[in-house]
C-alpha cells in the first residue's frame, strides 16, 4: 500500500538519482555528478576554505 502524500513516498523510496554527503551522510537530489556535499554543508565547507584562504593572505610572509 503506497503512502497518501505521494511526495513523501518519493522522499522514501525515490533514492536513485539522490547523492551521498561526505561530510554528514546525508542524501540529498543533486544536477551535477560532481557535487559531494548536501546544499548545507557546501555552505559550510566554503565559508570554512574562504576563511583558511583570507588567514593565508594576511598572514605575513617569514622568508
Amino acid at each position: 500500500m503506497l503512502p497518501a502524500d505521494k511526495l513523501l513516498y518519493a522522499e522514501l523510496y525515490q533514492t536513485g538519482d539522490r547523492k551521498k554527503c561526505t561530510e554528514c551522510g546525508a542524501f540529498f537530489a543533486s544536477s551535477s555528478n560532481s557535487v559531494k556535499y548536501c546544499p548545507d554543508c557546501r555552505k559550510r565547507i566554503t565559508r570554512r576554505q574562504a576563511a583558511e584562504r583570507m588567514r593565508k593572505r594576511r598572514a605575513p610572509v617569514t622568508q
